[in-house]
């Protein structure tokens, strides 16, 4: 049970199902894996041979049973990769090959420390892709919201989990979720959860960890009965990763500060010896840093500072599109700008943007509203963790009342609302307000081309860049996609650039097949396909237009465009995972749509509000991609070459959360091979 990680426990099995057509496998043996390499050159990749033969993406030999690299290269997530030294010169000019919020944020972290930036896209402009047609909130807490469900293990929760999870768009689909699932399984570890009745001062040692709290010594003598046979499960070198419920409540967040602290031993010491017994600690073993809840939620929380403590102070006009209680914080540049711009922002700040509402006024931030009166016991009945995320809850008539314009007159059972770390972004404005920050920097950009291969020597790395062809239409229904067409023209190669970052999403391409045949083909990236429809202009009033709405039963996600537009996102799907699919933005997956089973349409008709945007002939109707991470919320940050190349994929589900975040340490990496701050040495894979 400690190893099932991302599939419902069920009569013994780890059960993972795929789609609603019924794929389900059963997961058997442990996960667990080392995490990253250390940093020797070693030959092993540690795979076996197959009749002789090793699989193709190791890029091995089979050598006495063994899959081994040749000299010259070294064993990295189990392929062999060419080895480099650190380039020995600092950059001046970098190409950033996809300009979606990742690929935008990272040029402009770039741009503003002094470097020559050129970004490519194979669109026609940056966010025309899925960063352009999304909800896009930014929920700096949500790394974690299981328990508004009460946790994840109850059957209802799970049921739900399974309901939002439509079929998928062919059987391709299918087998690529579940190799990717088996994979996030192994990289995840296993955990073990251990009680103690009576905790006693020095039992347990703790230093600093990789994301959290580690175990460095046990003092079985320090405890006593069933506590000393009880600590003697636990090994040196396991990180804490939660806190269970039966102590006063400690959240991820507050784990990931402990661990940052300066004796995080002593701080460990207090909150033990404070807690309320039994306790209920849960360990995390032979895991990747990357999976741990309370690394993903320091992650998160430094996103949000980002955004607040560096992008809205040097780039305050970013509050026409991002639109948070950040911008309103009384006398920072950003409230300032807001102030002297106001049809610009479309918005005005509050006195308090982090007061409650107070009468109708919604406020600022993201409100999550309960459709079952379930979901809001769940809530009610944890109050230290309720108090633990600052939410603002509201009763039933509060709730139908301040948000009837949203409900589309459902009534609700209540909400919860969080304005300490959230928002959402007005997709539709956002690149001209970046791209207007970039050209004042001396940026340029290359619309139209599309990355076709990148190699690189000590000296320069080369890109090939060919003309992406194709076009977008909408049909009778208005649902916009895309149709692939065969591009003319020459591919150029480019020898200029001094470093290149990738932040083309889930549209890897071919090109990165050779530095990193492991992500393809050990399945460490999933294109995770869904919907978005966006209703004609002012539907909702200029006072509903500052403010995220979550229907949490349905995982829909509801924010309004600058001009009053209701935008509806969410759903998801596994389509082929070609380039071509991806790209495609399909409105719904090809098998349900035969089928009339929970297709896009039946996702979206969840909801009262979703089903009068359906009846709406004017409803523009929307396919999207979201790269999916191996480690789960966490981005997928690589770099290759000792900083040479750099991937830096977004965020999946939470791009515009982490995307602040993995920008600046994308650049981190591109300045000086690593990151500069300490906490976040684990957040990327040097290869």
């Amino acid at each position: 049970k400690s190893s099932c990680r991302t599939g419902i426990f069920i009569g013994g099995c780890c059960i993972l199902i795929v789609g609603a057509l019924g794929a389900v496998y059963v997961i058997a043996g442990k996960g667990g894996q080392a995490g990253q390499d250390d940093g020797a050159c070693q030959a092993d990749t540690g795979g076996k041979c197959n009749a002789g033969e090793c699989w193709d993406w190791r890029r091995a030999t089979c050598s006495a049973g063994r899959c081994v690299c040749a000299p010259g290269r070294c064993a990295r997530e189990g392929s062999c990769v060419l080895e480099m030294d650190p380039p020995k010169s600092k950059p001046k000019e970098v190409a950033v090959v996809g300009c979606g919020i990742a690929g935008a944020l990272t040029a402009l972290e770039l741009a503003h420390r002094g470097l020559k930036v050129t970004v490519f896209d194979r669109e026609a402009s940056c966010f025309v892709g899925t960063s352009g047609r999304i909800a896009a909130e930014m929920m700096f807490y949500s790394y974690n919201k299981a328990f508004f469900h009460g946790g994840w293990s109850n059957i209802e929760a799970g049921l739900l989990a399974v309901k939002n999870v439509q079929a998928s768009a062919s059987p391709e689909g299918v087998k690529k979720a579940a190799m990717f699932s088996l994979n996030n399984q192994k990289t995840s570890g296993d955990t073990i959860t251990v009680s103690l009745a009576n905790y006693k001062k020095g039992a347990l040692t703790f230093k600093r960890g990789e994301g959290s709290p580690k175990v460095v010594a046990i003092c079985s003598s320090c405890l006593s009965g069933d506590d000393a046979e009880a600590i003697t499960a636990i090994k040196p070198g396991w990180h804490l990763e939660t806190m269970e419920r039966e102590i006063k409540q400690v959240t991820p967040y507050e784990l990931h500060r402990i661990n940052e602290a300066k004796s995080p031993d002593e701080e460990m010491q207090k909150l033990l010896a404070e807690a309320e017994h039994p306790v209920k600690l849960k360990f995390l073993i032979r895991g990747e840093p990357r999976t741990n809840q309370a690394y993903e939620a320091g992650f998160f929380e430094a996103a949000g500072h980002r955004l607040r403590d560096f992008f809205l102070v040097q780039y305050p006009e970013l509050c026409e599109a991002v639109i948070t209680p950040f911008c309103c914080v009384p006398g920072t540049a950003a409230r300032t700008w807001v102030d002297n711009n106001p049809h610009k922002a479309g918005y005005r700040c509050l006195a308090d943007p982090f007061a409650e509402a107070n009468g109708n006024d919604n406020g600022m931030g993201v409100t999550h509203i309960f459709s079952t009166q379930t979901i809001v016991n769940n809530m009610n009945a944890d109050g230290d963790e309720k108090n633990a995320w600052s939410l603002e809850v509201w009763n039933s008539s509060e709730t139908n009342k301040r948000m009837k314009p949203w409900l589309g007159g459902q009534q609700m059972f209540g909400a919860a609302t969080n304005r300490q770390e959230s928002g959402f972004v007005r997709t539709e404005l956002i690149f001209s307000v970046i791209q207007e920050i970039l050209t004042r920097k001396g940026a340029s950009f290359r619309f139209g081309r599309e990355l076709a291969g990148i190699s690189m020597t000590a000296d320069t790395t080369s890109m090939e860049m060919r003309p992406a062809g194709g076009q977008w239409t909408n049909s009778a229904e208005n649902v916009r996609t895309f149709q692939p067409v065969q591009a003319k023209g020459e591919t150029e190669t480019f020898h200029n650039f001094d470093r290149v970052v990738i932040s083309t999403g889930g549209a890897i391409g071919s090109a990165l097949d050779d530095l990193d045949p492991t992500l393809k083909g050990d399945h460490q990236l999933l294109p995770l396909m869904g919907y978005i429809i966006v209703g004609p202009p002012e539907q909702l009033p200029p006072s509903e237009r500052d403010i995220g709405v979550v229907f949490e039963n349905e995982h829909m996600y509801l924010r309004s465009t600058m001009n009053g537009s209701f935008a509806v996102g969410g759903g998801m799907y596994f389509g082929d995972g070609t380039d071509e699919d991806v790209r495609r933005l399909r409105w719904s997956s090809g098998v349900t749509e035969q089928m009339g089973y929970f297709d896009a349409k039946n996702y979206m008709e969840q909801a009262e509000i979703g089903k009068q945007l359906m009846q709406d002939p004017k409803t523009l109707k929307l396919g999207g991609c979201r790269p999916m991470s191996v480690f789960g919320n966490f981005p997928m940050l690589k770099s290759y070459g000792g900083g040479r190349v750099v991937l830096n994929t977004g965020g999946g589900a939470n791009g515009f959360v982490t995307s602040w975040k993995s920008a600046q340490l994308a650049t981190d990496v591109v300045m000086t091979g690593t990151v500069e701050e300490p906490a976040w040495e684990h957040a990327f894979t040097k290869l």
